[in-house]
């Protein structure tokens, strides 16, 4: 799959696109609001709302990880068998989840860098 240059002229300054053309601001500047409104509801207090948002962001990354391992054990599995056509399609699948993974990991790497800021304040 193609890389997406971070200079597109489609994108707004400050603005960079994920391996799979996404904008990874997309929805980001909401998610704050959004803890904030739960933490009021629920009576979480911000030490422990960041500490269970970081978990969560680890928690992603890790699925998007064990998916993409477990779909390339498929594939060799399909090679060991002559099976190309199961090859093939475990392959992809093995791929799609790394760029997943890789695609969350920079973005809550862009969160994780705002909450240790927020937390110097």
């Amino acid at each position: 799959m193609p890389e997406v240059s971070e200079t597109s002229p489609s994108l707004g300054s400050g603005q960079s696109k994920s391996t799979l053309g996404v904008p990874i601001t997309r929805g980001m500047r909401n998610f704050t609001e959004f803890i904030g409104s739960g933490q009021r509801h629920y009576g979480i207090d911000g030490r422990k709302k960041m500490m269970l948002v970081q978990l969560e962001m680890d928690w992603t990354c890790n699925f998007f990880l064990w998916k993409a391992t477990q779909w390339g054990d498929r594939m060799r599995e399909s090679l060991v068998k002559h099976l190309p056509g199961h090859a093939c399609y475990s392959g992809r699948q093995s791929q799609m989840y790394s760029f997943l993974a890789q695609d969350a990991q920079a973005a809550f790497q862009d969160l994780k860098t705002g909450f240790i800021d927020a937390r110097d304040e």
